[in-house]
């Protein structure tokens, strides 16, 4: 195996710890390898996938130049500012910014907390609750559309949704999605489509205090946004918005793991923010991301030319060795933890700091409420981990105060 020439793709793996220790053997063989025969790069080392993620002269988010996207995925590609490169993407992500801040999240966190206690309530009659539909799942999804401004009593719409959306993933091109993707997924995004365009014309008609109206009354270079730009770019925080559901499987996944840790969690809630961010690297619910090399560039002693996709495996990065100590364990205490999970340079998560909000707010209020719980393993499945790592479905066993 060679950086010229490796055959790299990870065969389906059975469970996610299949995934790390291809990583391991990948990060040995060199942390850039290209695979034979797509001649797709993969970056697995944590300062080679740091230096692709912040150039964004050389890497570009942007593959429309490859193919043009499929007509039923254009209005998505329009507003969606993470599939772009500046200048545009700095105007339209300077849009929000003022919206996703730590002033935000922190003003947010009484409603989240509201959000949480009234969704354990409903759980608190069965000591076996099916915590991925009952709470996971709904509370960040119900934030997030009070944010846009959607009716958060539209989970099952959007449950329905991202079920599709989620489960195209795993083996395929990190640029465009195949013809049968396409295929599967066009449906949904035509109802996405619809439903967020009649609440953009909505807005337009009568405003309101939400992230919708405050679209269609900004200007970018003395013009309007479209209401296609509008939809996309919802779009985009309303799917990526319900990270924090893979967060708060995987914390559960850790902690079921770690009964020390868990105990300690439980006696001190002021280690929980750091719980969370170790939860974040190491289960990084973004397996990986894409760019296009638009200019040859060299990284890791390895010449990617122009033209070249690049896979970026970023829960790759978040375990070499090089960056973290004894990464293949759960550090609550770990510091410092600057993991990649939540992306670097300018598509840094827009919503990182509400989704870390979100996550210790649940990990508290669980603690809170009950003496003890754990994963029913029988009634939890899990998500490609080539593309996503989280829950599909996860329940609990919980003993209730």
């Amino acid at each position: 195996m060679t950086k010229e020439n490796a055959t790299t793709w990870a065969p389906p793996p059975e469970e996610t710890g299949e995934l790390f220790s291809w990583f391991r053997q990948m990060r040995e063989a060199g942390p850039v390898l290209q695979e034979d025969p797509t001649g797709i790069w993969h970056i697995f080392g944590y300062p080679e996938v740091a230096a692709v993620l912040s150039d964004h002269q050389h890497f570009s988010n942007d593959f429309s130049g490859l193919a043009p996207a499929p007509e039923e995925l254009a209005f998505f590609v329009q507003g969606n500012f993470a599939a772009m490169d500046p200048p545009q993407h700095r105007k339209i992500r300077g849009l929000v910014t003022q919206v996703f801040t730590p002033k935000f999240s922190a003003k947010m966190e009484a409603r989240i907390r509201t959000i949480t206690r009234e969704l354990m309530d409903g759980m608190k009659a069965s000591s076996s609750v099916d915590v991925h539909n009952q709470l996971s799942f709904p509370m960040p999804v119900m934030t997030i559309a009070e944010v846009i401004g959607v009716p958060g009593t539209d989970v099952p719409l959007f449950k329905q949704w991202t079920d599709v959306l989620l489960s195209i993933g795993g083996e395929g091109d990190i640029g465009q999605p195949s013809d049968e993707a396409v295929q599967a997924i066009t449906p949904t995004m035509r109802e996405l489509n619809e439903y967020l365009r009649a609440h953009v014309r909505r807005k337009r008609d009568v405003a309101s205090d939400d992230l919708i109206s405050l679209l269609t009354n900004v200007e970018v270079d003395g013009s309007r946004l479209s209401d296609e730009e509008i939809v996309g770019f919802v779009a985009l925080l309303l799917i990526t918005g319900q990270g924090t559901t893979l967060t708060i499987g995987n914390a559960l996944l850790c902690l079921d793991q770690d009964p020390q840790a868990k105990a300690a969690l439980r006696a001190d809630y002021s280690s929980i923010p750091g719980a969370v961010e170790e939860v974040i690297r190491y289960r990084s619910q973004a397996a990986r991301t894409g760019r296009l090399c638009v200019e040859d560039a060299t990284i890791g002693g390895a010449t990617i030319p122009r033209n070249g996709i690049v896979t970026v495996w970023l829960a790759a990065a978040n375990r070499d060795p090089r960056q973290f100590a004894d990464p293949d364990t759960f550090d609550f205490r770990r510091s410092p933890n600057q993991h990649l999970a939540l992306g670097h340079g300018i598509h840094f998560c827009l919503g990182a700091s509400l989704a870390r909000t979100q996550a210790r707010v649940v990990l508290e209020e669980l603690f809170e409420r009950t003496t003890s719980f754990q994963i029913d393993k029988e009634r939890t499945s899990w998500l490609d981990p080539r593309s996503v790592i989280g829950p599909k479905e996860m329940s609990l066993f919980v003993e209730w105060r």
